[in-house]
């Protein structure tokens, strides 16, 4: 959309992550608005894009966007110079846990069975730090903590919170002791950590970290080492 009209661009594919759009005449200088309607597959053998994974039965989907695979889920520009606002809504079955990296602003029931849930726009931000998970999760309160006494949370697939509580009492001092390390608050307006089933390591997405499991979870008699580690990551 530019100088007043809407100009049709055919899509060719470049190189391997990239799409080119071509127009058929040339476009006038100016600002221009890029309209793309965009369809992406949910991945269940890979850990890229957004990602499905199953347990006890439900489906979970996740998002693992470093480097450059958010444009495996939307088209972007993947560049970790280039940051913008994200606005993310996301529309899901009725009765599921739905976060992104801001705060829920508003929700809204839809036809067939679904819930509209719209996100606060985020500060400006690289495209692998954007993330969203989707399922029936288990949701633990963490206490507010760090100077804007900032709400947290812990997210497990369902039946598993109570392998969370360690997680639980650590998030709040960890914020803290970075803060009181780093100088500065802490940038974004809430902290959700969720805990993946057959993932890797973490990943510092902004305002909603990821964990594996084993990474996040503890319970009595898993020992002190255990304790470390998840002190550590």
């Amino acid at each position: 959309r530019t100088g007043g009209r809407e100009v049709p661009l055919p899509v060719m594919r470049g190189e391997p992550g990239v799409l080119v759009l071509s127009a058929d005449r040339a476009l006038p200088a100016g600002p221009a608005t890029l309209l793309a309607r965009f369809q992406a597959p949910i991945s269940d053998r890979e850990i890229r894009g957004v990602f499905r994974k199953r347990e006890g039965g439900a489906a979970y989907l996740f998002t693992q966007f470093e480097a450059t695979d958010a444009r495996a889920a939307f088209p972007c520009f993947d560049e970790p110079g280039w940051k913008t606002p994200f606005s993310i809504t996301l529309r899901v079955p009725r009765g599921l846990v739905a976060v992104s990296n801001a705060p829920e602003v508003r929700r809204a029931d839809g036809p067939a069975g679904t819930t509209t849930i719209v996100f606060a726009p985020t500060a400006p931000l690289p495209t692998y730090l954007v993330a969203f998970a989707v399922g029936p999760f288990d949701v633990v309160t963490a206490t507010p903590a760090g100077r804007a006494r900032v709400p947290m949370r812990v997210l497990t697939v369902r039946g598993a919170a109570r392998r969370a509580q360690l997680a639980v009492a650590l998030l709040p001092r960890v914020l803290e002791a970075l803060e009181a390390r780093l100088g500065v608050p802490f940038a974004f307006p809430k902290l959700d950590a969720v805990a993946i089933p057959d993932f890797h390591g973490a990943m510092e997405n902004a305002g909603l970290m990821t964990f594996a499991e084993e990474r996040l979870f503890y319970v009595p008699g898993d020992g002190a080492p255990q304790r470390r580690r998840i002190l550590e990551i």
